[in-house]
């Protein structure tokens, strides 16, 4: 997972007055001459790595970012600034700083990220939390007084209440009636602010029997110790703990969930948009170009057949936006925003980039003073912004929480190249997305509509571990895999066990009580299988140029002729490749000026990973697409 880049300022470190003044952190970029050599840029959502190879080729001087920070992404526009200015304001608004560094024979500029700046950041991360501990104490112990009451809890009905109330009404109700879960929320209260922030450090915070309370044991007298973790969830955190001996039907539990707060950052932005409007220099009125919104797309749920197989629905797909330069990944981020605003206001700009789009139905002003365009738009995006010296500099107040889903821009572009304007991915793109950090599958999953103009791929979240597992196989085992072997676990690495588990139990840990004995192992393999759809489409120049159908044949699950238990069977080679002919002789009369070779036909199907583990199996299936021609 990328390290971060910290969102603001360390004020006793920094002294600087203006962009072009030098600071300690940026005192290596001084004293060289290529540095002093102009630059007009224009970039959005440039990484770090190739906005520092622009700017050598430029200055002929030798730059380098860390790996950790070399794909963070930011929007730049200058105008005739020197690269050493550019360089310093990069570096402050993104919180780095620069030093002469040298592998080899081979002396170079390195953008970093210091030891200060990363603590500030974990300390971000880590307040984000400790309001969220709030959350589940006070959930906790309105559990355990109903734990203790027994009196019933009236779930009143769907839409009464926001959703997330409901969720806590019911996950306390089933706590309450149940002992052995209700023991669970009375022994969390026990848990000292250590073992809480252990919970924090991604940890897991086990209570052996000596120390279990009385309470919890008084639920469940049969305790014999409790195991606690927190993970993140897209909107906050989640509790989660098991007890021993095992619970019957489950061996982990949610216990509770608690949401971000961000009415401290709102406060924050606030004042920071209150500094923006007493800025002399940002009264000047300035008028916006008018900018169509672009259209969400917004495809129905593919319906379900009688063996549950989604069908292909064909979407409406919008245009994807202009880009400045990059993917033109997602409409009207701050970035987009920011750079028509500094270039109605002839200003230069370094801001931080984040695909998070605008929220939908809420218009910033088109026109007014400069400091109110900026305060408009730093209060949807949740940036702040300011003036150093003649640059606008935008921070992401929510930059700790969410750089974690960004997707290297060219990765972007590579996925917009292989897919966009198919229905569904193929399913090389599918696996390559799902073998993504868990951070990006969560960006991919809410800017897919923007990125690609089709629904968000069903199950793309819980086919994680099973496609990182794929991934990780070797070409031949992936090919006895689609040949319908099964691959032994035992032949695989410690690693691959590990996430062959995870993908077992679709989560980051696992706690598959046979997985301690090593002996799991050897009853454990791993298979693939498909469920082809009848579904064809021809393809080419990101358009789809024609379609086919192979009328599905109905199978009897169980031998007689009732079709209510009967399954699709997967169209065979013979049928696919008459139908593929038909579609190609279409397409080939229709688009005489589509070079033939050019012209990829595409199969939608089922793929199903199988995870067996003795008798008990689990599956997760992936809808995408396979080129069969």
């Amino acid at each position: 997972m990328w390290k971060t880049l910290l969102l603001f300022l360390s004020v006793a470190a920094l002294t600087c007055q203006g962009y072009a003044q030098s600071d300690l952190r940026t005192k290596a970029l001084d004293n060289k001459p290529g540095l002093d050599k102009p630059l007009t840029l224009t970039l959005r959502a440039v990484s770090l790595h190739d906005l520092l190879d622009k700017v050598e080729t430029e200055t002929k001087v030798r730059m380098r970012p860390d790996r950790e920070i070399t794909e963070d992404k930011v929007t730049i526009r200058v105008k005739e600034m020197p690269a050493r200015d550019l360089l310093r304001a990069v570096a402050k608004c993104c919180n780095l700083g620069w030093v002469d560094a040298e592998i080899g024979d081979l002396q170079f500029l390195n953008l970093y990220m210091d030891r200060e700046s990363q603590a500030a950041m974990n300390k971000k991360l880590y307040d984000d939390y400790a309001i969220m501990l709030g959350q589940f104490d006070k959930e906790m112990k309105a559990t355990a007084d109903a734990v203790r009451s027994k009196a019933e809890i009236v779930i009143p009905p769907a839409g009464s209440i926001p959703n997330d109330e409901l969720y806590r009404l019911q996950y306390r109700s089933m706590y309450a009636s149940d002992p052995q879960l209700g023991s669970m929320a009375v022994q969390y209260l026990s848990l000292t602010e250590t073992q809480k922030k252990t919970l924090f450090d991604g940890k897991e915070v086990h209570v052996s029997a000596d120390l279990i309370c009385k309470e919890a044991l008084d639920l469940y007298p049969e305790a014999t110790g409790y195991t606690y973790w927190v993970e993140r969830s897209l909107a906050g955190y989640l509790l989660q703990g098991s007890v021993q001996p095992v619970l019957p039907e489950n061996e982990w539990h949610l216990i509770a969930i608690a949401l971000f707060d961000d009415a401290r950052y709102d406060k924050l932005i606030a004042t920071e948009c209150d500094a923006l409007g007493k800025d002399e220099k940002l009264t000047k009125q300035i008028t916006l170009p008018k900018v169509e919104p672009t259209p969400t797309p917004a495809p129905p749920t593919p319906p379900v057949d009688a063996t549950g197989v989604p069908q292909v629905v064909m979407p409406v797909i919008p245009p994807l936006p202009k880009p400045y330069e990059g993917s033109g990944a997602t409409p009207r981020t701050m970035s987009d925003a920011l750079l028509t605003i500094a270039e109605a206001a002839d200003m230069p700009l370094v801001a931080q980039y984040l695909s998070e789009y605008s929220p939908p139905n809420t218009p910033a002003p088109v026109s007014g003073k400069l400091s109110n365009l900026l305060a408009a738009q730093c209060k949807l995006h949740k940036f702040t912004v300011v003036r150093d010296g003649d640059v606008l500099q935008a921070r992401a107040a929510l930059w700790h929480r969410l750089h974690d889903r960004e997707v290297p821009e060219n990765t972007i572009k590579r996925w917009q190249v292989a897919i966009n304007g198919l229905p569904l991915p193929t399913f090389e793109t599918y696996v390559e997305m799902a073998s993504s950090t868990w951070g990006q599958i969560r960006g991919i999953i809410g800017n897919y509509a923007y990125w690609f103009g089709a629904s968000e791929p069903p199950g793309l979240a819980m086919a994680e571990y099973a496609c990182k597992l794929y991934s990780s196989l070797t070409p031949t085992q992936q090919r006895n895999l689609w040949n319908g072997q099964n691959l032994p676990v035992s032949a695989f690495r410690a690693d691959q066990q590990n996430t062959f588990v995870q993908a077992f139990e679709h989560k980051a840990r696992p706690s598959y009580v046979k997985a301690k004995d090593r002996a799991w192992q050897a009853t454990s393999f791993f298979k693939l299988r498909r469920a082809s759809t009848g579904e064809l489409f021809a393809f080419a120049n990101g358009q789809i140029l024609g379609t086919e159908s192979i009328p599905p044949t109905m199978i009897p699950e169980d031998g007689n002729n009732n079709e209510s238990f009967a399954r699709i069977q997967s169209p065979s080679p013979e049928d696919i490749a008459k139908t593929i002919a038909t579609l190609l002789d279409n397409v080939y009369q229709a688009h005489p000026e589509t070079p033939r070779k050019s012209i990829a036909v595409y199969q939608a199907g089922q793929i199903y990973f199988d995870t067996y583990i003795g008798e008990d199996n689990n599956t997760t299936a992936v809808y995408a697409l396979q080129q069969v021609n």
